[in-house]
């Protein structure tokens, strides 16, 4: 859940959007942004921008579980929005894995830490993102987040 250096699309409010607006705003021209759009949005709370670079039929996989979006949406993404809003997280290291002009896989480790309702927290964060091309944007169909004790990596 990256919130570093990248950039983010303008933002308007929803109601000052038209459909074709609101579709450019979620533009994401490569899986990258996609990614990283994404966080942006979690970690600012934006629920519905995050969900817009989540494909329709996507699975999200963590502590275990694997969820429909829909699902994910309706259950956990706010606790995990508000969790990214309370640490510190710091890039460790990117491999992007182009399968073909229409999907790609992002693997992605970051630190996070911090104090949390539920305490100290000190982890290493692995994302692994499969994301495919539909017209001229990406869209994540599959996100797999693991994480171990940092030190112990």
């Amino acid at each position: 859940h990256d919130h570093g250096s990248e950039h983010h699309p303008e933002q308007t409010s929803d109601n000052d959007r038209s459909a074709a607006d609101h579709d450019q705003a979620h533009a994401a021209p490569t899986p990258e942004e996609a990614i990283n759009f994404f966080h942006h949005s979690l970690v600012e709370g934006r629920a519905e921008d995050a969900l817009a670079y989540l494909h329709p039929q996507a699975t999200v996989i963590e502590g275990g579980r694997t969820e429909a979006v829909s699902h994910y949406a309706d259950g956990h993404m706010k606790s995990d929005m508000q969790f990214l809003g309370q640490i510190s997280i710091e890039p460790i290291s990117r491999e992007v894995l182009v399968d073909s002009d229409t999907q790609a896989t992002i693997v992605t480790k970051r630190r996070m830490h911090g104090q949390t309702e539920q305490g100290t927290l000190d982890i290493i964060s692995v994302e692994t993102a499969t994301l495919i091309k539909e017209d001229a944007d990406w869209r994540i169909v599959q996100l797999a987040w693991s994480s171990t004790p940092y030190g112990d990596t």
